[in-house]
């Protein structure tokens, strides 16, 4: 087994305990932006210790902030629309679109951008994810969901941003020769833009009290939490794109979606049937035919 796969299969995992930490964060009520802006700032700065302790220091460039800010910016507004994508419908919907548009966005990406070609089985998993939606969204599942229409917009939202900001990342792991400093810088330039989000949100109300309710000792823990699980995921993320080929890491890593939807039907009794099993097991088809 190669370590390049060995690092993809933990980032991986990383992610989607990363995405059901979410979720438990949108469940109990807690404000996504607050959330996210803190463990991702908290996620910098371990990424910054370990660099200084375990790596060379590389000094600051032009480009290297750059990425950081863009990739700091698209990743950060993906994960909050995914939060609050996350409180109008249920894991076993978002998750399968969220992780099949992505990708369809990120080629689209690749054949304007970088003039990329791809073969017939690429295509063939184009059109085989074009099928997800129409296992996810039927009349019943609108009457369920009561807010299907605001979630699905959401999916959309979160994937564009989280495509555009992998491209970033791709690029990053070309300038950058320290890619754990180089996370640092984006973590905590995300850090410091999802709490400015937060500011936004909720300005003209007494933001230090709001703080104070937010930040309870299981507010305190899902940032620990989420902070720690979100270094070792982008870490690792990185440093599988940069040993192994983008295309095959990322096929990998989106399996992630796995892990949320199957924690989320075994502890919140998340709705489950046939056609989303089918939904999630074509969506893995089409993302290895993508990859």
């Amino acid at each position: 087994m190669e370590w390049w796969f060995i690092v993809a299969l933990l980032a991986t995992f990383f992610a989607g305990m990363h995405a059901f930490v979410q979720k438990v964060t949108v469940v109990r009520g807690h404000d996504p932006a607050l959330i996210a802006g803190i463990s991702a700032f908290l996620s910098g700065v371990l990424a910054l210790i370990a660099s200084f302790v375990f790596l060379e220091w590389e000094p600051i460039t032009g480009a290297i902030l750059l990425f950081a800010f863009l990739n700091a910016v698209l990743h950060q507004s993906g994960m909050i629309a995914r939060m609050h994508g996350l409180r109008f419908i249920d894991t076993t919907i978002f998750f399968p679109l969220y992780k099949v548009l992505s990708p369809i966005i990120v080629i689209v990406i690749g054949l304007g951008w970088y003039g990329e070609l791809f073969t017939i089985t690429e295509w063939w998993g184009i059109a085989l994810s074009l099928l997800v939606p129409l296992l996810l969204i039927s009349r019943q599942e609108n009457i369920r969901q009561n807010h299907l229409v605001k979630g699905l917009w959401f999916v959309i939202i979160s994937s564009s941003f989280v495509a555009f900001a992998a491209a970033i990342t791709k690029e990053a792991t070309l300038v950058a020769d320290n890619i754990v400093l180089w996370a640092a810088w984006a973590n905590m330039i995300a850090g410091v833009f999802g709490l400015l989000i937060y500011k936004w949100n909720h300005r003209g109300s007494q933001l230090k009290e709001k703080i104070k309710e937010e930040l309870t000792l299981e507010g305190v823990k899902l940032i620990v939490g989420t902070g720690v699980i979100q270094f070792f995921s982008f870490v690792s993320f990185l440093y599988a794109i940069y040993l192994g080929s983008l295309g095959i890491v990322y096929t990998i890593h989106s399996l992630y979606i796995l892990i949320p939807i199957v924690l989320s039907i075994m502890l919140y009794s998340e709705h489950w049937n046939a056609r989303k099993v089918a939904a999630i097991a074509l969506s893995i088809l089409a993302l290895g035919l993508l990859g």
